[in-house]
């Protein structure tokens, strides 16, 4: 039987879908908390207006088999030729990582192989742009969408990777401090010293939902420490409010976790992580920049929580999106991400990607 499908374009009509949602999210990316259906839908309410949803679910029969969480945005780059991008649900300012189409392993290549036939023959005038964002690179879609795309002499651009730095905490918090090598391990214990001789150094960890809400404004208040002279994450009322939501909501579930560490009475570092499936992701650290300096409270606090991590028996601690120094420290492997991009073949595409192919032209002449 062929493979059918039905797009959603009614936000109200997400909740009905929970369950089915995360038996697909769990079978696809295990672990992976930003293609589960509260994160996304959770995105969706908070970030999409009338019109932008297009959620395409995947029938054999009666039974969902796979999901392409997508939504439309319009880019004003020409106002005079106004482009319609589709785009995976939880991009953006927000930076979900290993977004991807939603299906079982063993179904995931004809999943994808429908999508992509819809998209191009059913429902090619709804859409200018397809943008696929961090798309892990050992995703077979990825594959898929070349074969798909070679077949029938289109292209499929790679348009920008991310990288995320991964730790193994599956061996225990002594192998890794092992590995991590003299250097790392003397700065360690240099910083904690410096802190030390500060007052007395406290870590607090925050996992039950109550506690959370009850301290979510200090963690957002170090924030603000942090970027006073810049406008920082929080800044942006949509950001605060669905992280406000969903840090609430997944905490009900035992999901989140807020780290702060407290020299005296002070509060100088926080981390706001998620533990999921066994697995814990680093998403957003904070600290007050006047003891950043010396002793490196966010460096500190950053060992602590893949201490635990690695005690709480976690399998992995995953740094997301960031390869920078103080996280290479701690990754022994590296996760890529991939964005990969197609155009249409509208007017409205053609001049976009013309306007694009402008734009890297003039950044590879002007270097």
């Amino acid at each position: 039987m062929a493979l059918t499908v039905r797009c959603i374009e009614d936000l109200d009509d997400l909740h009905i879908l929970e369950q089915d949602w995360d038996r697909l999210a769990a079978s696809s990316s295990p672990g992976n908390i930003f293609l589960t259906w509260y994160w996304q839908t959770t995105w969706a309410r908070h970030y999409l207006t009338a019109g932008q949803l297009y959620l395409l679910l995947i029938f054999d029969g009666q039974t969902l088999v796979g999901l392409a969480p997508f939504y439309t945005r319009e880019s004003s780059y020409l106002p005079v030729l106004p482009c319609r991008e589709l785009r995976f649900l939880g991009t953006e300012e927000v930076c979900s990582s290993y977004l991807d189409i939603l299906a079982a392993p063993a179904r995931h290549a004809e999943v994808v192989a429908r999508i992509y036939r819809y998209l191009f023959e059913e429902a090619v005038a709804r859409w200018d742009v397809l943008t696929l964002t961090e798309v892990p690179c050992e995703s077979s879609s990825i594959d898929v969408w070349h074969r798909m795309f070679a077949e029938d002499g289109k292209v499929l651009d790679l348009a920008g990777f991310s990288v995320c730095p991964v730790v193994d905490t599956a061996h225990g918090w002594a192998a890794i401090h092992r590995r991590i090598g003299r250097t790392a391990r003397y700065n360690l214990s240099r910083k904690m010293k410096y802190a030390q001789a500060l007052g007395r150094v406290v870590f607090e960890r925050m996992t039950d939902s109550d506690a959370i809400v009850r301290h979510w404004d200090d963690y957002v208040g170090l924030h603000g420490m942090r970027w006073k002279k810049q406008d920082g994450a929080f800044a942006r009322p949509r950001f605060e409010a669905f992280h406000r939501e969903i840090s609430r909501e997944l905490a009900k579930r035992g999901w989140v976790i807020l780290d702060f560490l407290r020299i005296n009475d002070e509060r100088i570092a926080a981390i706001y992580g998620f533990h999921y499936q066994g697995r814990y992701s680093y998403y957003l650290p904070v600290m007050n920049p006047e003891h950043a300096s010396r002793v490196s409270p966010g460096f500190l606090l950053l060992a602590h929580c893949i201490e635990q991590a690695a005690t709480a028996g976690a399998v992995m601690c995953d740094l997301l999106q960031g390869a920078v120094d103080y996280k290479a420290v701690w990754a022994d492997r590296l996760r890529r991400g991939l964005t990969l991009q197609s155009y249409n073949r509208s007017p409205r595409a053609v001049s976009r990607a013309a306007f694009d192919g402008m734009k890297k032209t003039i950044k590879v002449m002007s270097r």
